[in-house]
């Protein structure tokens, strides 16, 4: 199983996009579609920065091999490099397992209303909209 993490990165990119393709059809694109487009566009990366040496340490010492990337020289884009300064621990670049992570993220915010709010707060910011205030959500309980 994955970390926590990039189950947040899963859900805020496939929710971001739904936005995005939705702004500009008016039509709310299938988890499916959106996972095709994320695919297409090369997939998800979880990706570590900092003190080289330290994590090509880490990484040859790995259970799973980490992928080197370096940033083009137009500054847009990663490539990859055996010397790239930036590491990708995690990488899904299928639609499927695209869906299926988003589908086990989807299920952890059904279960847990505090972790919606704060991957709901992270696709707002992406959005350049305010937090929502947690104080502002009403919990309903029956006393009795």
């Amino acid at each position: 199983m994955r970390n926590a993490d990039f189950y947040a990165q899963v859900w805020v990119a496939v929710r971001l996009l739904r936005i995005r393709i939705f702004a500009e059809t008016r039509k709310t694109p299938s988890i499916l579609r959106v996972c095709n487009e994320l695919s297409a566009q090369g997939g998800i990366h979880s990706l570590v920065g900092g003190n080289v040496e330290a994590l090509a340490d880490v990484a040859a010492n790995a259970t799973k091999k980490w992928h080197r990337f370096a940033i083009d020289s137009t500054r847009s884009a990663l490539t990859p490099s055996a010397k790239g300064t930036i590491f990708s621990k995690h990488s899904v670049t299928n639609a499927h397992t695209l869906r299926t992570c988003y589908v086990d993220a989807d299920e952890m915010v059904k279960r847990d209303r505090r972790l919606r709010l704060v991957w709901m707060n992270l696709c707002r910011q992406h959005l350049g909209m305010p937090p929502k205030n947690p104080r502002a959500i009403v919990t309903h309980s029956r006393t009795g």
